[in-house]
């Protein structure tokens, strides 16, 4: 028997003067959308420890539009359990 599962896969980076200093990932599971894995990852530590307080900024705002993504996906699960 087939199992299949959707996910949406949201990606993300701190581009500091044309270089990546972070990178941000978040996966929901559009099954149980209530559950969400965000993740970052440090690609060039000299250039983020220099732009510490923009990467974080930049770490914020992705949280921000990941969770506003997690939010839309709950709504739209919960309208369809009541159709």
């Amino acid at each position: 028997m087939l199992n299949m599962t959707k996910t949406v896969t949201i990606n993300g980076s701190s581009h500091i003067e044309g270089m990546i200093a972070e990178t941000f990932n978040a996966t929901i599971d559009s099954n149980n959308p209530e559950n969400m894995n965000l993740s970052s990852y440090i690609q060039n530590t000299k250039t983020y420890r220099e732009n510490q307080t923009q990467c974080d900024k930049d770490a914020e705002e992705f949280r921000t539009k990941a969770f506003e993504i997690q939010d839309a996906m709950i709504a739209e699960k919960a309208a369809l359990r009541q159709e």
